[in-house]
């Protein structure tokens, strides 16, 4: 759907699409020379190799999604949008938690093995399609107002849109400047091809 809206819009426009994982090494690789990375997975594998393209290879990107919580009775607690600028140098997803280092480690295990190791019923997921909608459609106009230069500079915030109260709140992203990720002393800040990207095989 996607390569049919962007061909009517500008038939000449060069088009690659990848029905493929973008943890896998040789779709990562593919995004290296991007200009700007939508980010819009689920897995913590994909964050975590999205998070070291931007830094390490100091690409602009935006981290969206949504959230729906519930408590023991059943009741929605919290339902938001969140649109999230990422850019080199200015905090991370690790710095600010959003890579949980015990579903990266759950996501490496095989069916077999999750299974063996009794991880434990999973919350049935939430249809959040309107949610993610409405994340999709902020990151798409903050994408556009920055690359026309139509707004000027201002402090990097994150945006959660509360669908059960209707309010904005805005979030300044955390940075922690020991990071090994996103800060400049890092082993990965800055450096291109010189260390390796934290993909699977494949």
């Amino acid at each position: 759907m996607a390569r049919r809206l962007i061909q009517q819009a500008n038939p000449s426009a060069h088009i690659e699409h990848f029905a493929a994982d973008v943890a896998k090494a040789s779709v990562a690789g593919r995004l290296k020379g991007s200009d700007y990375i939508f980010l819009a997975a689920n897995s913590m594998r994909a964050r975590l190799v999205v998070n070291a393209l931007i830094h390490q290879y100091l690409i602009p990107a935006v981290q969206l999604g949504s959230k729906v919580r519930a408590d023991e009775q059943g009741q929605v607690v919290d339902a938001f949008s969140a649109i999230r600028p990422l850019r080199p140098g200015a905090g991370c997803l690790w710095c600010n938690q959003l890579i949980d280092p015990n579903l990266l480690a759950k996501e490496a295990k095989t069916d077999a093995e999750r299974k063996a190791q009794a991880y434990g019923v999973e919350e049935p997921n939430p249809s959040v399609i309107s949610l993610n909608a409405v994340s999709a459609g902020h990151a798409v106009n903050d994408f556009l107002m920055d690359y026309l230069g139509l707004r000027a500079d201002r402090p990097l915030h994150y945006q959660h849109i509360n669908a059960l109260t209707g309010k904005l709140q805005l979030v300044e992203p955390r940075q922690d400047v020991d990071c090994p990720e996103c800060s400049t002393g890092g082993m990965r800040f800055a450096r291109g091809d010189g260390v390796d990207l934290p993909c699977m095989e494949g």
